[in-house]
């Protein structure tokens, strides 16, 4: 996890890579098949998709290509499958001192409603100046309301721009619930880069994922099975500060990496070893309870996908003393995910 501060180190790397290493893409240039061909009519066409369109082509082309100024659009009510306009390319052996910060050449138009997890969302952009030679994004958390952010893992994408029916636009697969920040670092084959950022609401949406992930904050990568918290009656002993915390994570089977899941959006059930509970965790941050010794099952939940995490609580300096798994809690067909 690392707390932002200024430009992230993914982006200054770019600063270095687009001016210095080649960068794979699909199409370095855009062909006749590639660029969507608009016709101007005598409607207001200022702000239209046709336009921006148009321009951008130019605009990436340095203006060399005529097929961004000819052509004609699709049959009407039928939508315009994606193109691509621009592919991030190698910016050549540009001076380091020519560089410089021009955030007026991109303009971002911001979600007005709430996007879903780990469901592309085009994110539309206006783009002006001299060609445009490579995007990079990268994603962000907030943490609380102190407006403070962490770097999401398996966020840093290196980004082709786009157009469709509505106009340019770069692809964005959102990979955390709740308040997030994209960052957008555009460069210039002048030298000049946008470093332009946008906040989004983040939410479940429809998508069912193939596998939750429960882990704690040492290992959020992967289950973490079987749990052992301290149970302590000084509040200030150094073991009850460090309290276990459940990291929550999915995986979908067509994208890579984790996506990041906050334990409010979750649910959590506890099956204890006695009558009364022996731990309960915090919703609003997955963080373990020790309430008395034993151990119990927590089931996590998350848009219908379950794990199953056993804890087992004890008092400091006993904690090995035995070490049962959850086995005796366990019903048919159940098992502790490892």
């Amino acid at each position: 996890m690392a707390v932002a501060g200024g430009l992230d180190i993914f982006f200054l790397l770019c600063l270095g890579l687009f001016g210095q290493t080649k960068i794979p893409h699909e199409v370095a240039t855009a062909s006749d098949s590639q660029i969507r061909k608009p016709v101007m009519s005598d409607v207001n066409v200022t702000n239209s998709p046709d336009v921006d369109a148009s321009v951008l082509c130019a605009l990436v082309q340095a203006g060399n290509n005529p097929l961004c100024y000819q052509g004609q659009l699709p049959p009407s009510g039928e939508a315009l499958t994606p193109k691509l306009l621009v592919a991030s390319q190698n910016l050549g052996s540009l001076p380091r001192g020519s560089r410089h910060l021009a955030d007026e050449r991109l303009e971002v138009v911001k979600p007005d409603h709430t996007i879903a997890l780990a469901t592309e969302y085009r994110l539309r952009i206006h783009l002006q100046g001299p060609a445009v030679t490579g995007i990079a994004t990268s994603q962000w958390q907030y943490l609380g309301d102190k407006r403070l952010t962490y770097h999401l893992n398996d966020s840093n994408h290196v980004q082709n721009v786009l157009t469709d029916d509505q106009g340019p636009y770069i692809s964005v697969i959102p990979r955390a619930l709740g308040k997030s920040e994209l960052r957008i670092l555009v460069m210039f084959s002048d030298g000049g880069f946008a470093d332009r950022r946008v906040e989004f609401d983040v939410q479940p949406g429809q998508r069912q994922p193939a596998k939750l992930i429960v882990g704690t904050q040492g290992e959020p990568n992967r289950n973490a099975g079987t749990i052992a918290a301290v149970l302590n009656d000084n509040p200030d002993s150094p073991r009850v500060k460090r309290s276990q915390v459940l990291e929550l994570s999915t995986t979908y089977p067509d994208l890579t990496g984790r996506f990041e899941i906050k334990p409010e959006f979750a649910s959590f059930s506890v099956r204890s070893s006695k009558l009364a509970p022996v731990l309960r965790i915090e919703p609003s941050t997955g963080r373990v309870i020790p309430l008395d010794t034993g151990h119990a099952i927590v089931t996590t939940n998350f848009q219908g996908v379950t794990n199953r995490t056993c804890i087992m609580v004890g008092r400091e300096g006993a904690m090995h003393a035995e070490r049962p798994g959850c086995r005796d809690l366990l019903e048919d067909g159940e098992k502790i995910d490892h």
